[in-house]
This record gives structure tokens, C-alpha cells and sequence, in this order.
């Protein structure tokens, strides 16, 4: 793991603290960095990889994001996390690999 991920790992729980969306550029292999807006649900580890699950605002859907993907540092958004993941985080990273559908429900 870099220390950039390291300090990627360090705001997402500053987010998750705070109950508080975040901001970050991600890049997916051969495609340019976008800015995506996410409540963070947590980090989960697999195959010696860390991947930051929660709900994306943008496509209202939840998504796994892969931290060394992520370019430059995480904003902590004003933004309150509304939504709440349904079942086990690790899970949904799995699930997100096959390309299943993932649940949250909404406090």
C-alpha cells in the first residue's frame, strides 16, 4: 500500500466520522479521471486489494471503488450520507465483480 492511499484510507474515516459524502477523482483502467461523489460505507480488503464501498450520488447506486485508483486527495463534502448499506460490505465487492445487483435503503 502507498502513503497516498494511506492518507485516501485516513479521510474516508475522517468522512465516515462525520456521517459526511466525499469527493475524489477516480480513474478506471484506459478511461480518464471523473469526479465521483460518494457516501462512504466503509474499506474492505480483498486479494490484497483496499476498495472504498458506498453509495455513488452521481448514478444514485452502489458502487465499489478500488483506493489506488483514486486520483489526488478525497474532499470531505457538507454533504450529510443519507443512504445505509443493506448486508455485508465485503459482500458487495464481491457482488460487484460479477456485476450483481446490490441493494441500500434509504433512512
Amino acid at each position: 500500500m502507498s502513503f497516498q492511499d494511506l492518507g485516501v484510507r485516513a479521510d474516508i474515516v475522517a468522512a465516515l466520522q462525520r456521517g459526511r459524502a466525499i469527493a475524489f477523482m477516480y480513474r478506471k483502467l484506459g478511461e480518464e479521471p471523473t469526479t465521483r461523489t460518494v457516501e462512504p460505507w466503509g474499506v474492505v480488503v480483498r486479494s490484497g486489494n483496499s476498495y472504498l464501498v458506498g453509495h455513488d450520488v452521481d448514478r444514485d447506486a452502489v458502487r465499489s471503488f478500488r483506493i489506488s485508483r483514486i486520483a489526488g486527495t478525497v474532499k470531505v463534502t457538507s454533504r450529510e450520507c443519507t443512504v445505509t448499506p443493506d448486508g455485508d460490505l465485503r459482500a458487495l465487492v464481491v457482488d460487484s465483480d460479477d456485476g450483481a445487483e446490490m441493494t441500500a435503503h434509504l433512512r
